[in-house]
């Protein structure tokens, strides 16, 4: 695989919930991507942390994913947000993403449970074991309580398990 170095404008999606059952309000979804690009975005990731990953399901989270890829139809670049709070679960995720042609996957570190370094190889070399697109470390402590030290993401670089960093 070829790698390309990013760049652009990426950005993360909120996910538009309404009625009383909360349901993806797919339209005002189209509206919001549509209004990115045309404003100048060269990417977006939905189901971040702004897009609320922790309240959905996981087959919301993977019916949004799919749903953005196939909306943006190319236009722009997709990092769908494959976090998830156990590992199997992200790796689950982060399969049906790539096979629905999703151009990375961003991935936050475990939440709550604050894993130590070793747990966090685990994590992200399981991953990296299911897919071959390029994998971003999303870090975000205030989120998950985990802070990362830098020379550990760096490890993770050079050990080929992750591509790049979200902080």
């Amino acid at each position: 695989m070829e790698t390309q170095k990013l760049g652009g404008v990426v950005f993360p999606l909120v996910t538009p919930f309404c009625g009383e059952d909360e349901h993806v309000n797919y339209p005002a979804l189209d509206k919001l991507i549509d209004f990115l690009i045309e404003n100048g975005a060269t990417g977006v990731i939905p189901c971040g942390s702004t897009g609320e990953l922790v309240s959905m399901t996981l087959e919301e989270q993977q019916a949004i994913i799919e749903f953005t890829i196939r909306y943006t139809a190319g236009r722009v670049k997709v990092f769908a947000c494959t976090a998830a709070y156990r590992t199997a679960d992200t790796v689950r995720l982060s399969r049906a993403a790539e096979a629905a042609g999703a151009d990375g996957i961003m991935v936050v570190t475990p939440w709550y449970i604050t894993p130590n370094e070793p747990e966090l190889y685990v994590h992200y070399k399981a991953v990296r074991e299911a897919v071959s697109c390029p994998i971003l470390l999303y870090h975000n402590p205030y989120l998950t309580g985990c802070q990362v030290r830098a020379e550990f993401i760096a490890r993770l670089y050079n050990d080929g398990l992750i591509d790049g960093c979200k902080d």
